[in-house]
């Protein structure tokens, strides 16, 4: 299995803090460097080496979700322009990266493409986003994503409602449940401390991953450590990215 087509399942598992909507012809995720804040990469469904090795249909409904994905971005983070480069991966599988730029790092470049960037300042691990940071970045592009793909983007707001789920918290795991009373997705969290919680696993079943569940679960982890005054430490490798 090729590197994109990894990655693809993981997002499709919900393994990925970066993941943000699955679209018709791809999956869209927050690059994890952000030398230009928004970043995106998104990733197509097919595995092609080029955009003209698609179908017709295929390759009009990538172009065209491209362009509203930029659009989105754009918006998002109140950028000058949004710098594409359409490539592949080393495997060969067709992908977009989506660049916001605003006006001082044009300058800073004498407006040339983003990716006229070093590498190695490209890829420098001080350009990741801190978990709030990332929060706050998902929340923003979200909610102009929602514009293009109201089906794709998880609604908070009526999350369980909309899904039949209830939430279940026994002191150690917040369990969500469907109609039948089958576990769906859980976290456990028990406490190391009177002061301290440790966030140890995070699980989603397969048929309900990409759906914004394993984030919901992570955020009412937090919601009840504030409620309670301790501090939530996150060990799993889902809520520590």
């Amino acid at each position: 299995m090729c590197e994109n087509c990894e990655l693809i399942e993981k997002l499709k598992e919900g393994r990925n803090p970066y993941f943000l909507v699955e679209t018709k012809a791809g999956y869209l995720m927050l690059h994890e460097h952000q030398p230009y804040p928004g970043m995106c990469l998104f990733l197509c469904k097919e595995h092609v080496q080029a955009i003209y090795e698609l179908e017709f249909h295929k390759r009009n409904e990538y172009l065209t979700e491209m362009g509203q994905i930029a659009h989105a971005i754009h918006d998002a983070t109140n950028a000058v322009r949004v710098d594409i480069e359409m490539c592949s991966s080393k495997d060969g599988h067709l992908d977009t990266l989506l660049v916001p730029r605003k006006e001082d790092d044009l300058k800073a470049l004498d407006y040339k493409p983003a990716f006229s960037l070093p590498q190695v300042d490209f890829l420098s691990d001080k350009n990741r986003f801190t978990t709030g940071e990332l929060k706050s970045m998902k929340e923003k592009l979200l909610a102009e994503l929602e514009k293009y793909f109201p089906k794709a983007v998880p609604q908070k707001k009526g999350l369980l409602q909309g899904m039949l789920l209830d939430k279940i918290f026994d002191g150690v795991r917040i369990s969500l449940i469907d109609r039948r009373g089958t576990v769906v997705a859980y976290v456990d969290m028990g406490k190391r401390n009177k002061t301290e919680r440790v966030l140890s696993r995070t699980y989603v079943s397969e048929g309900y991953r990409s759906k914004g569940l394993g984030t919901f679960l992570i955020d009412e982890a937090e919601r009840i450590c504030k409620q309670e005054g301790t501090t939530l430490i996150k060990s799993c490798s889902f809520a520590s990215r």
